[in-house]
């Protein structure tokens, strides 16, 4: 769930620009697209309180059906006020990724291994976004300026895709 996590969200800040100007946004526009994202910080907290109550497993496949789903609306609509709507939702959904793979390596190691375990949390990561980078700009390149979409929608699709394999094999 991280590397995908990582994969989506540095895809989405390096393209989101581009991909906006593409569909007849200005530049600014474009950069409020992502300001939008951001603005949906504030379900951390809300995602936060929920795991309390919910399977945070749950709430990580959540999170990637949102995600899914606002970027497959995205490359069917170009509506400005919709982007902003989507692209607020999409924080959500990574918000729930978020917060829940954090609670799960918090819960699933003791205080001594948290070190250990967080370091290689972060380099999973860290693949995700190197990984993320270079499949949006190829894709960019392929599929002009729906490539930035198709990446994300195949990073959902690849998460989900992971999960029912691993489930049938565990």
């Amino acid at each position: 769930a991280r590397f995908f996590l990582d994969f989506q969200t540095f895809c989405l800040i390096s393209f989101t620009v581009v991909f906006g100007n593409k569909i007849g946004l200005s530049f600014e526009k474009s950069g409020i697209l992502i300001s939008s994202y951001m603005a949906s910080g504030f379900s951390d907290v809300i995602i936060g309180i929920m795991l309390r109550k919910y399977n945070p497993y749950k709430i990580i496949n959540v999170g990637f059906l949102i995600c899914l789903s606002c970027f497959l609306i995205a490359i069917l609509s170009h509506n400005y006020q919709l982007l902003l709507i989507l692209y607020f939702l999409f924080g959500v959904g990574i918000a729930c990724i978020f917060v829940s793979v954090f609670k799960i390596t918090n819960d699933s190691y003791k205080s001594e291994e948290l070190i250990s375990a967080n370091t290689t949390f972060q380099r999973i990561g860290g693949l995700g976004s190197i990984c993320g980078g270079l499949l949006g700009g190829i894709l960019i390149d392929i599929f002009g300026y729906n490539g930035f979409p198709i990446a994300i929608i195949i990073g959902c699709i690849s998460y989900l895709t992971f999960l029912i394999f691993y489930k049938n094999y565990q």
